[in-house]
């Protein structure tokens, strides 16, 4: 997973990108995991999503998530 903000030093907006591994032949479907137990989303190979500092607390998804756990999994798709 990488987390890229749009400002080092005054953070307030980031994209996050899950990721298979860069394999030839590898087809994988990523997923974005908050809180241990939201899918954000799923997708083919890659998945990008924006996330934004509201009050001090990162939040993703429509409708906004709090974020205190963010996690990317990849795995065969079903």
């Amino acid at each position: 997973m990488t987390i890229v903000y749009n400002d080092e030093a005054c953070r307030s907006t980031a994209t996050v990108t899950c990721s298979q591994p860069q394999k030839q032949g590898l087809e994988l479907t990523a997923g974005i995991i908050v809180n241990e137990v939201n899918f954000v989303d799923v997708e083919p190979k890659s998945i990008t999503l924006p996330a934004t500092c509201y009050n001090g607390v990162w939040q993703i998804a429509q409708p906004p998530l709090n974020v205190t756990r963010l996690e990317c999994v990849v795995t065969d798709p079903l």
